[in-house]
């Protein structure tokens, strides 16, 4: 019995404590675009649905932002071959005013008999004042063939 009690009042901690930490969460969703070319072969561009949160907390001596971003994307490369992409970023910072810098990974998947491409880097997030998140560009990108 006690175990539960505890375990109920540790929850309900949590819980409540998850609001105060993060007391203004933006969420952003626009339609992002990239070309890039690499030694796997010709040029790829691709664009999709790019989601963006920005989760800040003011309160206290030492503000907090934790940024996290996602981007789904489809495209082909200059032969026409089609790629599927999935790009993640995240990071968290001590300061509650952007822009951000995150560093990112992401995978371009060819279908049929075309390589895998990986790449990683930098992508600035740019918020307002407020901070809702306005936009992103990637600042560096080093791509390789799987």
């Amino acid at each position: 019995m006690t175990r539960r009690v505890l375990f109920g009042a540790v929850a309900v901690v949590c819980m409540l404590s998850s609001g105060l930490l993060y007391a203004n969460n933006q969420k952003n969703t626009f339609i992002g675009s990239i070309g890039f070319g690499s030694t796997c072969g010709p040029f790829i561009a691709a664009d999709g649905p790019l989601d963006v949160m920005v989760q800040t907390n003011t309160n206290g001596a030492s503000p907090l932002a934790s940024v996290h971003l996602r981007w789904k994307m489809n495209g082909s490369d200059q032969k026409g071959n089609l790629y599927s992409g999935s790009f993640m970023g995240n990071g968290t910072f001590s300061a509650a005013r952007g822009p951000y810098d995150l560093p990112y990974h992401a995978v371009m998947v060819g279908k049929g008999n075309v390589p895998n491409v990986r790449f990683e880097g930098n992508i600035r997030v740019f918020v307002t004042p407020g901070g809702f998140p306005a936009g992103a560009i990637i600042t560096t990108l080093s791509a390789t063939c799987q």
